[in-house]
């Protein structure tokens, strides 16, 4: 038989379910194949529909202090006794992907939260439940956190976010899509994230142009923010814009989709005061002409990814005066806008 050592090597190019299989071959297979080295990164998703409680319970059992990267998502049989497990055993996790495993509550997440406070990131995306007291479980433990996603979780609201970021000050990248409880209070909370790289803000139906003042319009503003999505919020106009070019110097991309609200002089301000911009995300934005793709053209010299689909009031003249002048632009969607004809 080869020396362990080799077995070993030879394990870690197989699969989960290969490695199953080896197990089953003898004892001294079976040890090697729970031996907590090959376990420091565990990708589990693509098997959620055969892993039962025990099977995960044995996974994370074996792989213990070795653990550090977990990504097992819409997993239906991961629930918080498991992640009891995970906590007892993986203390040195680093990394978690829970997105959409609806098992999972308050009781598992504060487990988790209070046992691995090594965490860096930490997805709880599409949970449901994701409330002021998860909240501050994490902000309380997970002090080491830099990137938090709770997406679509319908409880999380500005107290909650203020728990966190009481202890989670050095957050680097937010997630707070569809999370229907942020309005313009909570913008005031994030404000503090002084480190706050990207912000996902989209379907956050309640927040207005005073949560955009509340985010970016102090005297600091978001000196570090590269990143901002605001799809969908309809409520915000051109005030907005005019404190984002303001306030957030850095960025690099911008996506304002579907805010059928702002006009060419708010997209001004932005090209006048936000010259790095590489990514710029104006879908549906019904109301800006060319007068957009001028400034556009003039001002944001590295721009290399635009989206300006149903963008109803361009024309060919736009369209061409502003592309022309962006050497290279490798992503430009222009779907169904009715006044581009050169393209047809």
């Amino acid at each position: 038989m080869l020396p362990s050592e080799i077995l070993l090597l030879l394990f870690r190019f197989l699969s989960l379910p290969e490695l199953g299989r080896c197990a089953q071959v003898c004892k001294v297979w079976k040890n090697l194949v729970y031996d907590g080295s090959l376990w420091k990164a565990v990708s589990l998703t693509r098997y959620r529909d055969t892993l039962t409680p025990a099977h995960l319970e044995a996974i994370f059992s074996a792989a213990g202090g070795f653990l550090r990267t977990c990504e097992i998502r819409a997993c239906q049989t991961l629930n918080n006794g498991t992640l009891r497990v995970v906590a007892k055993s993986c203390q040195h996790l680093s990394s978690l992907d829970l997105a959409c495993c609806r098992q999972v509550t308050t009781s598992g997440v504060r487990a988790i939260s209070a046992s691995c406070t090594s965490l860096r990131e930490l997805n709880l995306s599409g949970l449901g439940n994701v409330n002021r007291v998860m909240l501050t479980s994490i902000g309380t433990n997970c002090v080491n956190l830099r990137k938090l996603d709770i997406s679509y979780n319908r409880d999380v609201n500005a107290e909650g976010l203020r728990q966190l970021v009481s202890g989670c000050a050095e957050l680097e990248e937010l997630n707070v899509n569809g999370c229907l409880g942020i309005a313009d209070d909570a913008m005031k909370v994030v404000a503090n994230l002084l480190s706050l790289r990207v912000l996902r803000l989209q379907f956050c139906s309640a927040l207005t142009d005073a949560g955009i003042q509340n985010l970016a319009g102090g005297e600091l503003g978001m000196p570090a923010l590269r990143h901002l999505d605001v799809t969908n919020c309809t409520l915000l106009t051109d005030a907005s814009l005019r404190t984002i070019s303001k306030g957030c110097p850095a960025l690099v991309a911008l996506e304002l989709a579907f805010l059928t609200q702002i006009t060419d002089n708010g997209v001004e301000a932005l090209c006048t005061h936000i010259k790095g911009l590489r990514k710029l995300d104006l879908e549906e934005c019904n109301e800006i002409t060319d007068r957009t793709m001028q400034n556009i053209g003039e001002n944001l010299a590295n721009l290399d990814t635009l989206y300006i689909s149903y963008c109803e009031k361009l024309s060919d003249a736009g369209l061409e005066y502003g592309v022309g002048r962006l050497f290279p632009l490798h992503f430009l969607p222009v779907l169904t806008t009715p006044l581009f004809t050169c393209l047809q």
